[in-house]
């Protein structure tokens, strides 16, 4: 009985370590880099994990890209918002490199800030 218990801890801890953890209350799928007529963009879907609407999403993004990391901040205001336990595709404009022909899946992305519709928001750790 307690080998399975045992092993089912040892499940649950493996599990926790795959994809990209996420400090604040939101899930993020993969995020890719398209461009774009008003230059870089990334898109990514978004599940929100609050108990509130959220109304604006910021992130950082690392590409690997000709043998070198490239890390990107990118922002988004959602013209309708992003209801608590739901989820859609979001397009986020890059901040730093608005001119980079960047394509791809980012290696790491993650959320560093979240804006709710009543004005209230959050930061992730300042160590992201």
């Amino acid at each position: 009985m307690t080998r399975r218990a045992a092993a089912a801890a040892a499940c649950l801890c493996l599990a926790a370590c795959f994809g990209t953890p996420q400090g604040l209350p939101v899930s993020l799928s993969v995020c890719s880099a398209i461009p774009s007529s008003h230059g870089l963009e990334i898109v990514t879907r978004v599940g929100n994990r609050s108990t509130k609407p959220i109304a604006r999403l910021d992130l950082v993004a690392a590409f690997y890209q000709n043998f070198r990391y490239e890390r990107y901040h990118a922002t988004a205001s959602l013209n309708a918002e992003l209801d608590p336990g739901d989820a859609r595709d979001v397009t986020l404009a890059v901040l730093d490199a608005p001119n980079a022909s960047l394509r791809g899946q980012a290696i790491h992305c993650y959320a560093t800030h979240v804006g709710y519709l009543d004005g209230t928001s959050d930061d992730a750790p300042p160590d992201r």
